[in-house]
Order: C-alpha cells, then sequence, then structure tokens
C-alpha cells in the first residue's frame, strides 16, 4: 500500500470516529510501514488508535473496544488489516 492510501484510510476511520463518538481527544496513526512485507499488509492498512469519550463512561473495555470496531467494521478485512486499541472515558483523560 501507498502512504498516501493509507493516509486516506487514517483520515475515513478518523471521521467515522469523531462522527461516532465525538472523542475529547483522539490519535489514528498509521502503524503500516512497521509491517512491511508482512502478508496480510497488502490487504489494508495497519493502524493505532487512542480515543477518550464520554461515550465510555459507564462501560467496560470489552464494551468500549467494541463500540470503536462496530463504527470501523465496514472496513476490517479491506482497509484495515489490525488495529490496536487504547480507549478511555473522557472523565479519565489527562492531557498530557
Amino acid at each position: 500500500m501507498t502512504d498516501q492510501v493509507n493516509e486516506a484510510r487514517r483520515r475515513k476511520i478518523e471521521g467515522l470516529l469523531r462522527e461516532a463518538l465525538d472523542p475529547v481527544h483522539l490519535v489514528v496513526e498509521d502503524e503500516s510501514h512497521l509491517h512491511r512485507g508482512h502478508a496480510g499488509a497488502r490487504e489494508g492498512g495497519h493502524f493505532r488508535v487512542t480515543v477518550a469519550s464520554a461515550a465510555f463512561e459507564g462501560k467496560s473495555l470489552v464494551e468500549q473496544h467494541r463500540l470503536v470496531q462496530d463504527r470501523v467494521r465496514g472496513l476490517i478485512g479491506t482497509e484495515i488489516h489490525a488495529l490496536a486499541l487504547k480507549t478511555i472515558p473522557a472523565s479519565r483523560w489527562q492531557p498530557g
């Protein structure tokens, strides 16, 4: 995949998550360059998401991750090959 394609994918992921979760903090990192040569890297990108949102309040970590995964599900297997998540309830977010 070209860096330009993965940047477009990164922006798409970011847009979907901003729309769905109204985050107080969101970083979507393209880590595809770390996986060059890995067979799965041809089908889609490798991304790391850190997101803090009020939508996660009172939810278990599994429920928080499901909220994120449900929003990007249509991209998994085509545009997303791997997705690492760090979710944080907004009340626990500390900019830093």
